[in-house]
């Protein structure tokens, strides 16, 4: 993997353990009910809110079951925060790499 490759991984973990323990703890503690969650969730997965509203059994299955709420959160919340932290990774490498081999002006 490589130094080149750290600030990829440390940063998708980083955004990942941070939706687990903002996100997808108090929904589990909440048991999925009360409002406190829900604005969590509204805030936080947004995309994954509109994405699973758009589909219409999707929709459906979002509001009546627990089950996919709870895996449309916990799992899917994380793996996109987790996809977040490593696009950002993936940034910062490619900015710090292009730095590096241009030469220097003055």
């Amino acid at each position: 993997m490589g130094r080149q490759r750290s600030v990829t991984v440390v940063l998708a973990i980083a955004f990942a353990l941070f939706h687990a323990l903002v996100v997808a703890v108090p929904v589990l503690l909440m048991g999925a009910t009360g409002e406190g969650q829900g604005y969590l969730v509204l805030f936080f997965d947004l995309p994954l809110v509109l994405l699973a509203n758009a589909i219409p059994a999707t929709q459906r299955l979002l509001h009546n079951d627990v089950v996919t709420y709870y895996f449309v959160v916990i799992v899917l919340g994380t793996l996109m925060w987790a996809a977040v932290g490593a696009l950002c990774g993936w940034v910062w490498e490619r900015s710090r790499r292009s730095t590096k081999s241009m030469p220097f002006h003055t």
